[in-house]
């Protein structure tokens, strides 16, 4: 192997890493924002929150919500106890634990193929980036903030860590299925 091929590689997974943690940022920011703009409450205030304050502010609140496009649309906060769907609901010990080992399995995966391709780097990137977001909510405050309100399809309310792990699993999947065997056909 050149010394060309290795400083990509890191480089990639050094990417990875730097990509994952903006996701987390965007995520925290964009909770942050909603739960300050549900709340009546100003965004530098909310911000400059520590997560003891934060979780406080959050405790015992849930349903507001901001009509954006009407019986489309809305900002609705809730605090989901459980994973997608409000699955193992109250168990976040277990969610706690099960993401951990998650992210540690997807760090090796994103290690291991890290030079491989831009869409499983990338896929990867958004799910970790996405399930650090979540991660921390459960951690920090017991729950997950959820505030993304799609009421014509009568969708359970999520959030940007969401969206980043549902497409970063896609890109993953993408991967595996098709791209994998096309890649190593031409090594």
């Amino acid at each position: 192997m050149s010394q060309t091929f290795l400083f990509t590689d890191k480089v990639i997974f050094v990417a990875y890493i730097i990509f994952a943690i903006l996701i987390f940022i965007l995520d925290f920011l964009s909770k942050r924002f909603m739960v300050a703009f549900l709340f009546g409450k100003g965004f530098l205030e909310v911000l400059g929150l520590s997560t003891t304050n934060f979780g406080k502010l959050i405790e015992n609140r849930g349903g507001e919500s901001f009509e954006l496009i009407k019986d489309v649309f809305n900002f609705t906060y809730i605090g989901n106890k459980g994973a997608a769907w409000g699955i193992f609901g109250g168990k976040q010990t277990f969610l706690i634990v099960v993401t951990a080992v998650l992210l540690a399995v997807i760090a090796i995966v994103a290690y291991k193929y890290r030079g491989k391709s831009k869409t499983l780097n990338t896929g990867l990137s958004f799910v970790t980036g996405g399930a650090l977001g979540n991660l921390f909510d459960r951690i920090f405050y017991g729950k997950v903030v959820d505030f993304i309100d799609f009421e014509i399809i009568d969708f359970p309310i999520f959030n940007v860590a969401d969206i980043f792990v549902c497409i970063g699993a896609g890109l993953v999947l993408i991967y595996f299925i098709f791209l994998e065997k096309e890649e190593n056909g031409k090594n």
